[in-house]
């Protein structure tokens, strides 16, 4: 086992640097997935809506529903000129059929609160999905609300002027009652508009969904990245030293053949990823202790080990193409970054185009990847351990399709 105490003898004089590295890489970590972390799990919030609203009656009335929607939604108060236009109702071009809903009839003519150009801009606007919804009140509204109703413009089946539509009936609705129970119209809308913009009370029944992405998750996502990086700088430390000329005229002479100089080698960077994984997952487990997906800790912990071995058959590999220190770290951000980015590390998979994660399936970190979504997505019934073996599986022959080139590349120097 002289070649395995030598690789630590060799190692120890950089562990330093290493240590920092690991430190680096669980507090980016821990940042990372602490951020990431899918707010769907722990918040709701509830959607703002745009809205342009022409306010005409300036009544306390048509005051309070205004500022119940800025309260609900994102307000825009459109400049409100007191001129009547007059349009023949027998005109059924496109943009007067838009607007038909923020309109009048009387006599035959179709009576518009607004000039003609500023209902065409707006319906304009609510086209191009500037404003969701279009709100206007007409004059004589705080007087009469039942006879000046409220008009719109919106598009057609549109869930954002049902909503807006929904609110400013219920805030109407609610001040009528508050009205009829005897309160003034001061204190009726007051109560109205308390009532209307009362927060929802959300109650977390269960924190596993397909279209949100645990702590756990984001973590150990950014785990693959950072262990491929120490696992390949640390052979790139130690193996170009180990084919210094000195060292490989002694194990020339030596008794030690080929393959059990590489089996030791390996065995002793196995062992030196194990030593460091394992305080980096304590201080994960410590971490995430109380956040969401720590109940399945334990597979995503065996995913990781999985994927050690292609880490380590990665490192092999570069360290035999190159015995220089600076090319090695080179070809190691190269290739790590680049399988990271394609295979949906850094970036969730739905935003990512088919053809590219086809690419990705034949990097290793695609298989890690699809096992931590197979963990992450369970929710019940049995768990999908065949689906998970199969993932690490491919793990695994990558590190040996790696390992297999890094030894042929490694005899083809030495023959040299």
């Amino acid at each position: 086992m002289t070649i395995f105490k030598t690789f630590f003898r060799l190692l120890q004089r950089d562990m330093g640097s290493l240590m920092i590295y690991l430190g680096i890489f669980a507090g980016m970590g821990i940042a990372i997935a602490s951020s990431n972390a899918s707010t769907m799990e722990k918040t709701f919030s509830e959607e703002k809506i745009s809205i342009a609203v022409a306010d005409l009656d300036q009544s306390p009335l048509s005051r309070a529903v205004v500022e119940y929607l800025g309260k609900t939604g994102d307000v825009t108060e459109i400049g409100t000129s007191q001129e009547t236009v007059q349009v023949p109702s027998s005109d059924t071009g496109a943009a007067d059929k838009a607007v038909h809903n923020a309109t009048a009839s009387s006599s035959g003519l179709t009576v518009s609160p607004l000039p003609d150009s500023t209902l065409r801009k707006l319906n304009d606007d609510v086209r191009f999905d500037l404003y969701a919804y279009c709100l206007i009140l007409p004059k004589g509204f705080g007087q009469d609300p039942d006879t000046f109703t409220p008009r719109y413009i919106s598009s057609a089946s549109s869930a954002a002027a049902s909503l807006a539509t929904q609110r400013v009936e219920t805030f109407l609705r609610d001040a009528a009652a508050y009205r009829n129970a005897g309160l003034n119209e001061a204190d009726a809308l007051k109560k109205a508009s308390q009532a209307a913009s009362r927060k929802p009370s959300v109650t977390l029944l269960s924190g596993r969904s397909e279209y949100g992405f645990s702590f756990s998750y984001y973590l150990f996502n950014f785990a693959s990245y950072g262990f491929f990086m120490m696992i390949c700088q640390m052979m790139g430390i130690v193996l170009p030293k180990l084919r210094t000329k000195e060292i490989a005229r002694r194990i020339a002479v030596s008794s030690y053949g080929f393959l059990r100089r590489n089996r030791e080698i390996i065995l002793a960077v196995l062992l030196s990823a194990l030593l460091l994984l394992l305080p980096f997952l304590a201080v994960c487990a410590i971490a995430g202790r109380n956040q969401s997906g720590f109940d399945r800790y334990g597979s995503y912990a065996m995913n990781l080990f999985s994927l050690v071995p292609s880490a380590i058959g990665l490192g092999f590999f570069i360290s035999a193409v190159s015995e220089n220190g600076n090319v090695i770290s080179m070809m190691t951000n190269s290739i790590v970054l680049a399988m990271c980015f394609l295979s949906g590390v850094f970036v969730p998979r739905a935003y990512m185009n088919p053809a590219v994660l086809s690419a990705a399936h034949f990097t290793p970190l695609y298989w890690f990847v699809e096992g931590n979504e197979i963990i992450n997505g369970f929710s019940s019934g049995s768990f999908p351990w065949s689906s998970l073996a199969s993932c690490m599986l491919m793990q695994l022959l990558f590190c040996a399709l790696l390992l297999s080139a890094g030894m042929i590349l490694s005899r083809l120097r030495e023959q040299k």
